[in-house]
């Protein structure tokens, strides 16, 4: 992102300098601010979350041929996932969104890798966690964000388990 003659490529960075720059205080917590140590962790732990999302996405999609996908890489990863959803889901016991004090630049954040997520788990044992997805899915601004064609959209399948071994 370049922002005038600030350079980032890490999401985190980015989402945190758009609110510090661009926000009034809706979507950003400050320095000082009661919820500050949850919004940094959540920001950062979205980050984990993506990573685990996007060694899956090199399995299953990035690596044509099936033959030179690891079934351990799939199967660990898949595991790891599911745990790193499973902290998630705690968080969200009680609660609509991840802060005590509502909707923020980290539900954004969580929320995407919780989408990319849901292609490589399935959260039917995370029913806050399905719960919290469908009202980050149910905003305006979720719906613009998405790619205008199904065609668009890197994971052509609704969801990609296991390991499928070619031949």
């Amino acid at each position: 992102m370049i922002d005038g003659d600030v350079v980032l490529f890490e999401s985190g960075a980015i989402c945190e300098h758009l609110c510090e720059q661009y926000d009034p205080g809706l979507l950003w917590r400050w320095p000082g601010h009661v919820d500050r140590p949850a919004w940094l962790n959540w920001l950062h732990y979205a980050e984990t979350v993506a990573v685990l999302c996007a060694t899956l996405t090199q399995q299953h999609i990035v690596i044509r041929n099936p033959a030179d996908r690891s079934p351990l890489v799939i199967k660990l990863e898949t595991l790891r996932l599911g745990k790193a959803l499973g902290v998630v889901e705690r968080a969200l016991e009680g609660q609509p969104y991840l802060l005590s004090g509502g909707f923020s630049a980290v539900d954004t954040a969580i929320g995407y890798s919780v989408y990319v997520a849901r292609h490589f788990v399935d959260l039917d044992p995370f029913p806050n966690l399905a719960a919290y997805m469908g009202r980050i899915e149910g905003r305006a601004a979720f719906r613009a964000a998405l790619p205008p064609e199904v065609a668009a959209r890197i994971y052509a399948r609704p969801f990609y388990a296991g390991f499928e071994p070619s031949g």
